[in-house]
């Protein structure tokens, strides 16, 4: 968002239509076709989706097209659904030899045109943070109801990124060339050397100054590509930059899961506590095996962390 004139942000787009669409996956408003209406995407497929960036693409070729989502809205995260059954709009799109084994919904043809890049946070985290916003009083802003264990996505980052390990990323990219994985913890530890590090494997020319974003016309880019989501994205909206954190002790954290649950349970009371401890230790082995890949603050690359 810090580079309007070089790069094209796209903000969840995939999200209208697995909440909204005629083609919802989530029940999170499959009965409140109200709520769908005043989203403005009640009639947005995966396929319209799709169409808009390739447009989007095709209108501004001297920009590059960042697209940011999340797992579950484009693998399915439902046992009934198969990515052939979950978006039928896309079906006749899914004819190239690669689309046997893709777990996402997006053909083929459309995702090796991009470098995926997975961001990963250590469960412990990033649930009760999800959760948050399903309970009172945020879930007043948010109008979720539930708590949706199964739109997690840890299971789903792993088994997209194990598709595209296996399968050239670009026409004419080696095995796994284009795959970078970003731990959010190694970003807030030290924003400059993984943000450069970044941008080194994607193409992209680094300068100190996106690290921080403290002008009006930033200010209004970031608040109109998260107006969809808000009331998710407050503590961004307000903030000016990376701040370097320091970075907490991980196998700290889950050798003494009973303060975690403590403070779970100071937070959201001990049914919460009950269920956010379910949903973190299901999605540990996946976050885990990720973080074998993730990059690294002095350039090694994700083969060379697998074969430590």
């Amino acid at each position: 968002m810090t580079r309007p004139d070089t790069i094209q942000c796209i903000h969840e787009p995939f999200g209208d239509a697995f909440y909204f669409g005629p083609e919802k996956i989530s029940p999170a408003f499959a009965d409140n076709q109200e709520k769908c209406d005043a989203s403005g995407h009640a009639r947005s497929t995966y396929a319209s989706i799709v169409a808009n960036i390739e447009e989007t693409m095709a209108a501004l070729p001297e920009r590059r097209i960042f697209v940011k989502d999340m797992s579950y809205h484009i693998v399915p995260c439902y046992p009934h659904l198969s990515p052939a059954t979950a978006a039928p709009s896309l079906t006749s799109l899914r004819t190239e030899a690669e689309d046997t084994k893709n777990p996402s919904l997006l053909p083929w043809s459309s995702l090796k045109r991009f470098q995926i890049t997975f961001l990963i946070r250590h469960p412990d985290r990033s649930v009760p943070s999800k959760y948050k916003f399903t309970v009172p009083p945020l879930s007043q802003t948010t109008k979720m109801k539930a708590f949706y264990q199964r739109e997690i996505g840890y299971r789903e980052l792993r088994l997209m990124f194990d598709f595209l390990r296996g399968c050239q990323q670009t026409e004419g990219g080696g095995e796994g060339d284009n795959i970078v994985v970003i731990d959010a913890e190694d970003l807030l530890a030290d924003p400059s050397a993984i943000v450069s590090a970044y941008c080194e494997r994607v193409g992209i020319e680094f300068d100190e100054d996106m690290l921080t974003w403290n002008n009006e016309e930033e200010f209004q880019v970031a608040s109109r590509l998260l107006e969809k989501y808000k009331a998710y994205h407050v503590d961004a909206l307000e903030s000016r930059g990376f701040i370097p954190k320091a970075e907490p002790d991980k196998a700290e954290m889950e050798d003494q899961p009973k303060a975690v649950d403590d403070e779970w349970r100071d937070r959201f009371g001990e049914e919460g506590a009950k269920l956010l401890r379910g949903v973190v230790d299901e999605s540990m082995d996946d976050y885990q095996y990720l973080t074998r890949f993730r990059l690294r603050r002095h350039g090694e690359s994700w083969v060379e962390d697998v074969l430590e």
